[in-house]
């Protein structure tokens, strides 16, 4: 099996990868924004030049910087640009990716 290792921050998806590649494994680390949808198509692309189809995609994505969600956050505190980045990362970006993957 092959991994790429995709993040918004390609230094902590190549670390990803440093770590598969010491163990043995394969990979490639790219940089990508989940919630742009050419950036998910960009990176199906790429994933698909030279396989047949793409075995697997595994979606692990969360934005836990400190934008304003918190331990202590509300619905009635929290900024609406806040919740409306974190509805594109953990849902509009899995829908990107459902999108683009499965054709292929």
């Amino acid at each position: 099996m092959k991994v790429i290792a995709a993040d918004l921050n390609e230094a902590a998806a190549q670390a990803v990868i440093d770590e598969i590649r010491s163990a043995g494994g394969s990979g490639v680390a790219r940089g990508f924004d989940i919630t742009e949808e050419a950036s998910y198509k960009e990176l199906v692309e790429f994933t698909g030049q030279g396989v047949r189809r793409a075995g697997r995609l595994v979606y692990v994505a969360a934005d836990l910087s400190a934008r304003g969600i918190g331990r202590d956050s509300d619905v009635m505190s929290v900024p609406l640009e806040v919740w409306q980045h974190t509805i594109d990362v953990t849902l509009t970006g899995y829908m990107y990716g459902i999108r683009h993957a499965l054709p292929s």
